[in-house]
């Protein structure tokens, strides 16, 4: 059961990617690397606080949390490149835009 909830979390999140952002650059697949490296440890800290309280839901909503910082931080590495690109297609205006949308909600 966790394994199926693994796997659909990082389908969710290669969905949602390819939906929002198209191909990832090598710099951004670094930056969620790194940032991943600090944000899971944190996360596993903050867990033990609420660990008398701790189920599904609340690893549930830790885990949506975690996307959020991910999404978060690839939204900023693309507005940076789309500032220092010369030439961007509407297309991927409109895909970020609606990416800190939906992020904002």
């Amino acid at each position: 059961l966790i394994n199926m909830a693994i796997a659909l979390s990082l389908f969710f999140g290669k969905v949602t990617s390819r939906l929002f952002l198209g191909r990832l650059r090598e710099s951004e697949v670094e930056l969620v690397w790194e940032n991943t490296a600090y944000a899971i440890p944190e996360t596993c800290l903050a867990l033990t606080i609420f660990r008398d309280q701790l189920n599904p839901s609340v690893v549930g909503l830790f885990t949506t949390l975690l996307f959020c910082k991910i999404f978060h931080w690839l939204a900023d590495a693309r507005v940076e490149h789309i500032e220092q690109s010369q030439e961007t297609s509407r297309l991927t205006h409109v895909r970020v835009s609606f990416l800190m949308i939906v992020l904002l909600v």
